[in-house]
């Protein structure tokens, strides 16, 4: 098992969190096309915060590095993410080949207060 893999692996065991807390008609879907943000993603606030903080101790514990995927969001280029899209940046910044832009459209809009 790879990197990439093992990051997936991570995040469909956050994503196996998330749904231990909601009903069965409200589980998420671990494949890796299942979007994690964006216009159809299927978290609530709550189980957002639970996703993220999961993934991101499960990458600690996993890989003895510390990841902020708020980071990510902040930074990227793509207001959509996907569980493979998550787990190749995910592996990319764990591996050292990470790109970090400035900022993506979230942090722009952070910066001039439209959101």
């Amino acid at each position: 098992m790879d990197g990439h893999d093992k990051v997936t692996q991570l995040i469909y065991d956050a994503i196996g969190e998330v749904n231990e807390m909601r009903s069965p008609d409200e589980a998420l879907e671990c494949s890796p096309e299942a979007v994690i943000i964006g216009s159809q993603a299927k978290m609530d606030s709550l189980a957002f915060v639970t996703f993220v903080a999961s993934v991101e101790e499960n990458i600690q514990r996993r890989f003895g590095k510390a990841v902020s995927l708020i980071d990510f969001m902040l930074v990227s280029e793509d207001p959509h993410w996907t569980v493979a899209s998550l787990a190749r940046s995910i592996a990319e910044r764990v591996n050292g080949n990470g790109h970090r832009p400035q900022h993506g459209p979230i942090a722009s809009r952070l910066s001039t207060g439209a959101l």
